[in-house]
């Protein structure tokens, strides 16, 4: 994927009496953002200027070189010595210069911020639901990347059960996007938190309130909270829903019964007008004839191959769940607006868009008011368009279904429609 420099210069005088302070300079970071340079430079070094470099994200402190440094770069698998490699987070950082010494007609610093940044979105399948040996599965880790890189995977999310030990390993496999997590998992229910490498939430909580209090505090950090299986007979969810809950896991592991529950509910929940993100995870352990890698598999519509991008385009609603690694794959869009976007609430012409799909299978489109409209696929049709007016529509979503109806083969998440 192609990727540009966007550069951006920052100016700032530091007066004689901010000495001994800290100014922040603050920068945004883009969606798509894979590696940050910053260097600088000051007057006044004659005069005995001294000023000291270092940065803070949206959620915290990433790094300090004092004046030992005049530049430095940070990306997910890499950092200069000082700073910390990991995700770059999109929204507001901060450049942070230490005033130690300033003269006395103050010092002139610039600041030159490098940013390389994705210039289109990719799609990228993989797995946001499994386990390994760190917890109560048996594959290694090694297997477990083996695993997924046979069913041409581009990402898989680590999710050991209330541990974090595995998000220690792996992460410098180049042609692998590995995204850190834990299966937050207690007798009330499981959760994904996706983004950390270390998630410190005790599944020890015996009250709504310390799960709300807990879910705030991993969104706070910029990590990203999703429910899981919520109807699944043995770990159904049982606390209240939690208000900072990002995305939900409507399928987990072969088509049944509990994943039909969580969809029905999902749906409901678009109906009252939360925009709330379907994903779906394996939740594979160990070699089984039909739990494995990528059943199913979500496909995430993402600006760069990189963590931050990943959990960025699941927050906004760019997913695509299909039964397998090579299943079909559907997907609804109207002109350039695509799944997770708003368009205006006009006469729409809607684009069902069905990839490997086989003759006999049915489209469904669906929305608030439910099922709206159905289409069976035949050769001469890989793209169906449907007109509708969507002046009093809230969304548009989509699912692909068996020959004989009874296996879901592929969903979407909606269109959505501006009120």
């Amino acid at each position: 994927m192609e990727s540009y420099i966007d550069k951006e210069t920052i100016s700032y005088v530091i007066q004689a009496e901010e000495e001994k302070s800290y100014v922040k300079l603050p920068m945004y970071i883009d969606e798509g953002t894979e590696h940050i340079q910053v260097s600088y430079q000051f007057s006044g070094k004659d005069n005995g200027a001294v000023v000291d470099l270092g940065i803070a994200d949206p959620y915290q402190f990433r790094g300090w070189s004092g004046g030992a440094r005049s530049e430095f770069f940070i990306t997910e698998k890499d950092a200069t010595p000082g700073y910390q490699r990991g995700r770059l987070h999109c929204g507001t950082w901060h450049i942070i210069l230490g005033a130690y010494r300033i003269p006395e007609a103050g010092c002139h610093v610039e600041v030159t911020v490098k940013k390389t940044v994705a210039e289109e979105r990719m799609w990228l399948k993989g797995d946001l639901h499994m386990h390994t040996e760190h917890s109560d599965g048996s594959y290694t880790l090694e297997e477990t990347f083996q695993s997924v890189k046979e069913k041409g995977f581009d990402y898989l999310a680590t999710t050991d059960h209330n541990v974090a030990t595995q998000n220690r390993h792996g992460f410098s496999e180049s042609d692998l996007l590995i995204i850190p997590g834990m299966e937050w998992s207690t007798y009330k229910g499981h959760a994904n938190i996706l983004g950390g490498f270390n998630p410190r939430e005790s599944f020890q909580v015996e009250t709504n309130e310390e799960v709300s209090e807990l879910t705030h505090a991993v969104v706070s950090r910029g990590d990203l909270w999703i429910v899981n299986h919520p109807f699944d007979d043995g770990c159904p969810w049982e606390w209240d829903w939690p208000e900072q809950m990002k995305a939900v896991e409507v399928w987990n592991g072969p088509w049944r019964t509990i994943n039909q529950k969580a969809i029905n509910w999902w749906h409901e929940q678009l109906t009252k007008g939360y925009r709330l993100p379907a994903v779906g995870g394996s939740d594979t352990h160990r070699p089984d004839p039909y739990v494995t890698h990528g059943t199913p598999t979500t496909w995430v519509h993402a600006k760069g191959r990189t963590v931050e991008s990943t959990l960025e385009a699941i927050r906004n609603g760019r997913t695509v769940i299909s039964s397998s690694a090579d299943g079909p794959r559907i997907e609804v869009c109207s002109g350039t607006a695509f799944i997770g976007d708003e368009v205006a609430a006009a006469d729409v012409q809607l684009d069902m868009i069905v990839y490997e799909g086989k003759v006999g299978q049915e489209v469904r489109l669906y929305t608030e008011r439910g099922l709206a409209a159905t289409h069976t696929l035949t050769t001469a049709e890989p793209t169906w368009v449907q007109r509708s007016d969507a002046s009093a529509t809230r969304f548009y979503r989509a699912e692909l279904w068996s020959e004989d109806g009874k296996q879901l083969l592929s969903l979407c998440n909606p269109l959505y429609i501006k009120e």
